[in-house]
């Protein structure tokens, strides 16, 4: 008898007939969930599991607060530890006997699609590979059942949109051969998705608008459509940490840094909610891109207070960068050195921070504050300091020159003048294709990007391929992502 009510307490599920019902305690839970408000979230799962035992919704929930936790804390300890309850929520969703086939299937898929999310930050490819393989049949399964089922669309709207932008090159590590979709398909759903989004089905919005803030920030070429987001996102009161992030890498992205620093300074740390210390990462850019060295202390609560892997060596990186805009090689040099001993290198950002400790040449400072300026759209600011005098009396190394011909193509381009930067971006490309560096590279993609707008398809498609075929430089991954991204919306064009 024990052993009996010892199962029945593992797995409550099987203790009658399962049901999924999003009532008002799943709903309440969620909503604390995507405000990072975990503890708040599991008291509403709490209750609905004393009120409705055989509600499986409340494993879904729980695994969100996994994913989450996982994802934007990043620590090690807690990834092995909750990886036992994947299993055991797996098996309730598999073992219910409701006729509800549509929402059995769809927490099977989400809950392996969340988990390859999570393992993908700790470096498991090819573990998260087989889940998105899992995902996407069971959600094909939903779609042709129940096509007008919203949360799978969603799900498959964002699967669509990875497995376009995934580089054919890469298709054999990521094991996705097979899976189909594009960067276009996938945001037309998710759009469809959240025009559809209400009543029941309101509380998919936040998380529909949050995965096309990516999107169109990362694999589309639509600026137009980013700041439409941007402005959804604004009108979000009050905004939650997520909705936060998205909207100020937006602004970010778009060279919009004093909107972006309003954005981020609406983040209020609620001592009931899970931190974000990455948004006091962005806060220090916002700051840097203005050449203020108050960006260093809101780099330094990031190194604090974060235990994760990721943006390590880029927080020390934008430290020294701190001080080599002043024309302190002192105090860039000491702070380039930790970055030695500390992080990892899985974002490309901190790819280029280890490059750069190991280089024995420092930035050039006008470069480095042409670029910083550039990224915060300052664009007239960045021109002036790269263009104070002639490249040839400024830059001695082959390198600089390199950079300082990109950095001119990208002012060029960000200020409307396309005939110019397109000259440049082709005299870096023939120029210096085949160095290790990441200027021809980035380039060449701007080129198929400009060749896109222009409707001159065969152009855009010889620049991105331009772009994939440059190896060894820095942001690899990034850049061939936005070059295949491109190559996907090309062939599935009109």
């Amino acid at each position: 008898m024990q052993r009996i009510l010892f199962i029945l307490f593992l797995f409550p599920c099987l203790d009658g007939i399962a049901s999924f019902n999003w009532n008002t305690n799943c709903r309440t839970a969620y909503t604390a969930l995507i405000e990072l408000r975990f503890s708040d979230a599991q008291k509403s799962i709490s209750a609905e599991k004393k009120s409705d035992p055989s509600n499986n919704i409340v494993h879904l929930l729980e695994n969100y607060i996994d994913m989450l936790t996982l994802v934007i804390g990043e620590e090690k300890n807690e990834f092995y530890l909750r990886q036992s309850s994947k299993r055991k929520r797996l098996k309730c969703f598999e073992d219910d006997k409701t006729t509800n086939s549509a929402w059995r299937n769809y927490c099977i898929a989400e809950t392996e699609l969340q988990w390859a999310f999570s393992r993908i930050k700790f470096g498991e490819n090819i573990s998260a590979a087989k889940e998105i393989n899992k995902a996407y049949h069971l959600l094909e399964k939903v779609r042709e059942e129940f096509p007008d089922f919203l949360p799978a669309k969603k799900s498959m709207g964002l699967l669509h949109c990875l497995i376009g932008s995934v580089p054919e090159k890469y298709q054999w590590i990521t094991d996705l051969k097979g899976l189909k979709g594009s960067v276009p398909q996938g945001r037309r759903e998710l759009e469809e998705v959240l025009a559809a989004s209400s009543g029941e089905e309101v509380w998919l919005k936040e998380e529909v608008t949050f995965f096309l803030s990516f999107i169109l920030q990362n694999l589309d070429n639509d600026e137009q459509a980013a700041n439409r987001i941007l402005k959804d996102l604004e009108l979000q009161k009050p905004l939650t940490p997520l909705s936060i992030y998205a909207s100020a890498s937006i602004a970010m992205r778009s060279g919009k840094n004093l909107l972006a620093s309003k954005i981020l300074e609406g983040y209020q740390k609620n001592t009931g909610a899970y931190p974000f210390h990455y948004l006091e990462y962005m806060r220090g850019l916002c700051l840097l891109h203005e050449l203020d060295t108050a960006c260093r202390s809101y780099f330094k609560k990031y190194l604090l207070n974060f235990k994760g892997r990721t943006f390590i060596k880029a927080a020390y990186q934008k430290l020294a960068w701190s001080c080599l805009v002043t024309n302190d090689t002192t105090g860039y040099k000491n702070w380039i050195l930790k970055v030695e001993k500390v992080g990892t290198t899985i974002t490309d950002e901190d790819k280029l921070a280890w490059k750069e400790f190991k280089d024995p040449m420092h930035p050039h400072p006008v470069l480095l504050r042409s670029r910083i300026l550039f990224d915060g759209g300052n664009y007239r600011r960045a021109f002036e300091e790269l263009t104070a005098k002639a490249p040839s009396a400024q830059f001695n190394s082959v390198r600089d020159l390199a950079e300082s011909g990109y950095r001119l193509g990208r002012i060029y381009h960000e200020m409307g003048k396309i005939k110019e930067g397109t000259e440049v971006y082709v005299l870096v490309v023939n120029s210096y294709g085949n160095k290790p560096w990441y200027f021809a590279a980035s380039a060449a993609l701007n080129l198929g990007l400009i060749s896109e707008n222009n409707k001159d398809k065969e152009k855009a498609e010889f620049w991105f391929r331009k772009c994939l075929a440059m190896k060894g430089h820095e942001y690899k991954e990034s850049l061939d992502q936005k070059a295949q991204a491109g190559l996907n919306r090309l062939k599935n064009a009109n």
